[in-house]
């Protein structure tokens, strides 16, 4: 037994039990239907009235209050009402008085609600709490303002009648208004730039002003703005379209204004005084020439008004520009003003050549530029003349992109007749960059032969998008084991798998009797090949040499007899070198080398060349004959004589009558001739040396720096 299922359904109708109905128990029976459908009602109706007891479902019609209430609100604002329910109703509230009179205030106090406490109107900086302010006195600042100028706090911005800002005893003198004072220089101060709003005429009409009336003037005036101490006049600057100056030429005086150049105001060579004659502009001064022979053509540019002899054939008159470097070496240029003709023509050296007319644009469109060509137009790059742009494929091409037309043979100025021309055209969409040309057959009417497309790196890669008309074939890379090589003859490209290393092996086969070509890459550089004789065999494989396997000549077969084999040399390292073999002979051992002039090779000698080896510690000694300590010398002079005689020193005076005189005369006599009896004579009788060594006990080896050579013999 269990009890009925109660849903939350609210049944329209309850089933009446028929009298023919079974007696039906359980969930779905007969019997209890009607019970489960009460019971459905019963569990709708106790929801509903719980909803309505708990608020969350509101009464169809609520009761009014059964007395009004008071709605009441204090604190910053307060106001009440009375409310019974019965309708809706409203609550004026007053803000609570903050106790500050009505009024404007520069100074308030607000709390954190936003409401004013407390007003006021300060007169004074103290008032306002400022306390870095300059005091003032009406009309100028007593005392300085301390600004920074220049990086220097202690310099100082000074305020009178102008403001200038100083550094040390210099300044900038800023003046808003004066422009009815007329100002010397002298009124100028010294160390100081001035800025003016001026009207013209009081500062000369600069030529460069603000408008036709006015002016802003810039004047800096050096050591001293009268000049009296030597630093200088004042000058002036005058600011507009352009830029103008002028120099005080005294205290009291001003100079001429002059005109600063600038791209605005210096645009012709005619501005600027010749000089150097590199310009002759007679058109500007009104002159012209009857024979285009006849301008001086030296030193540079000439204008001239052309009409006249020499023109070019059928131009009326116009301007003759001339571009010379010398009398004999020229070139003239000319414009018919009538017919817009342009002409030109060389000298070379001293003879004109002819005039050649230059064709413009206007005349003939050499190349010019279409936006487009497209069906939704009606056109077709098939009339495309001498032009560029873009096509939308209206020509069979295949694709869109843009085009270049050139080539005529029709005469200069027949656009739109051409037939003879030639078309290029690119895919702006193709990645790998699609190039196609075609070219018109005039000889048939005009008639565009088919579009032909360009190879590139681009498009042509395998050999397979060739016609094969040669015979040759090539094969995608294909794996093959090394051990199968000798038997892939086939013409293409292989992996060679081996355990060694993976490489890359191209066989070339050619029909016929002669066999085929392998080439072998190495991934590791290594290039070989090798090639199969007409009897099926292969030959060895040989490695081609590159500058990574070939870095030495002794990697190469010595034929060329620069040093042939057996060829002994000596090396001074530790083993020898590759393709020679060391001498282990004793005759290539510890040997000293000599220079002959005999024939060499050749051994000999018993001892080490080390001397310490064979020569022992020995002493020396020796002795000569004995003399006695006393022993004499002496000399012995045999007698001389010397000669006198007699001295004259003559001096003679020429003239009408002449003169002499005598010097000196000495008479000498003969001196007698005398013995001396000095005489030398050594001892006659022996004597003897003796000397002594150390008997060897402290002698010294010789021990000779050497280098150590082998001896190589050439393989």
């Amino acid at each position: 037994m269990s009890d009925i299922k109660e849903n939350h359904e609210w049944s329209e109708t309850i089933y009446e039990i028929a009298t023919t109905d079974d007696v039906i128990g359980g969930a779905d029976g007969i019997s209890n239907r009607q019970a489960t459908q009460l019971a459905g009602r019963s569990n709708f109706l106790r929801r509903h009235v719980e909803a309505l007891e708990s608020g969350s479902t509101p009464a169809g019609q609520a009761r009014q209050l059964s007395s009004a209430r008071n709605i009441r609100i204090d604190g910053d604002a307060s106001g009440s009402c009375r409310f019974d329910g019965g309708q809706d109703v409203s609550l004026t509230l007053t803000q609570k008085r903050s106790g500050v009179a009505p009024g404007s205030y520069r100074r308030v106090t607000v709390n954190e609600q936003g409401v004013v406490l407390e007003g006021g109107n300060p007169t004074t900086l103290a008032e306002y709490a400022i306390s870095d302010a300059a005091p003032i006195h009406s009309p100028h600042f007593q005392g300085r303002v301390t600004v920074g100028v220049d990086d220097n706090g202690g310099d100082s911005l000074q305020v009178g009648g102008s403001v200038s800002a100083t550094l040390g005893y210099r300044g900038v003198w800023l003046i808003p208004d004066v422009r009815d004072k007329v100002s010397t220089p002298e009124s100028y101060q010294g160390f100081a730039a001035t800025f003016e709003f001026k009207t013209a005429s009081n500062v000369d009409l600069p030529p460069s002003r603000a408008n036709g009336s006015f002016a802003h003037t810039l004047t800096v005036a050096g050591y001293d703005a009268a000049g009296a101490a030597g630093g200088g006049l004042p000058a002036q600057l005058s600011f507009g379209d352009g830029l103008s100056i002028r120099q005080a030429n005294s205290a009291s005086s001003w100079g001429a204004w002059r005109n600063i150049w600038h791209d605005g105001n210096l645009t012709r060579l005619s501005q600027l005084a010749n000089d150097q004659a590199f310009i002759q502009n007679q058109y500007l001064q009104h002159n012209r020439t009857n024979d285009a022979n006849a301008p001086v053509t030296y030193g540079g540019i000439h204008f001239h008004y052309l009409l006249g002899d020499n023109r070019p054939a059928g131009m009326s008159d116009g301007a003759l520009l001339s571009l010379a470097h010398s009398p004999e070496w020229a070139t003239q240029m000319t414009s018919d003003w009538r017919t817009n003709q342009f002409y030109i023509r060389s000298k070379n050296d001293g003879t004109w050549c002819g005039w050649s007319r230059l064709i413009s644009d206007t005349q003939v469109p050499l190349i010019a530029k279409k936006v487009r060509y497209h069906a939704a137009d009606g056109s077709s790059i098939d009339q495309a003349f001498s032009e560029h742009g873009f096509d939308y494929d209206t020509a069979g091409a295949g694709f869109s992109g843009p085009f270049l037309s050139f080539g005529s043979l029709n005469a200069l100025g027949s656009q739109n007749s051409s037939t003879y021309q030639c078309q290029f055209m690119a895919s702006y969409a193709h990645a790998a960059g699609l190039l196609k040309f075609r070219t018109q057959n005039g000889d048939a009417g005009g008639v565009w032969n088919p579009w032909r497309t360009l190879w590139h790196d681009g498009n042509l890669q395998h050999l397979s998008q060739l016609q094969n008309d040669a015979g040759y074939r090539s094969h995608h890379a294909v794996a093959i084991d090394i051990a199968a090589l000798d038997s892939g003859t086939a013409a293409g490209d292989y992996r060679v798998i081996s355990p060694e290393a993976t490489q890359m092996m191209l066989v070339f086969d050619v029909a016929g009797s002669v066999g085929p070509v392998q080439l072998m890459f190495n991934y590791a550089g290594g290039f070989s090949y090798r090639n199969q004789r007409d009897s099926g065999t292969w030959t060895p494989w040989k490695t081609l040499w590159n500058n990574e396997n070939l870095t030495s000549l002794s990697q190469l077969k010595n034929d060329l007899s620069v040093f042939p084999a057996g060829t002994r040399m000596p090396f001074a390292q530790a083993v020898a070198p590759t393709g020679w073999t060391q001498d282990l002979s004793d005759s290539s051992n510890n040997r000293m080398l000599r220079v002959v002039h005999g024939s060499g090779g050749n051994v000999g000698g018993v001892h080490d060349p080390s001397i310490n080896h064979v020569v022992a510690a020995h002493t020396h000694s020796f002795t000569t004959g004995g003399i006695s300590a006393n022993h004499t010398h002496g000399v012995n002079d045999q007698g001389h004589s010397h000669l006198g005689g007699e001295s004259e020193h003559q001096n003679r005076i020429g003239g009408e009558y002449g003169a002499y005189v005598r010097l000196n005369i000495h008479s000498q006599s003969w001196t007698k001739p005398a013995t001396t009896n000095i005489w030398l004579h050594g001892a006659d009788t022996d004597h003897s040396h003796s000397g002594s060594t150390d008997n060897g006990s402290s002698q010294t080896n010789w021990q000779p720096r050497y280098l150590d050579m082998i001896i190589c013999v050439k393989d």
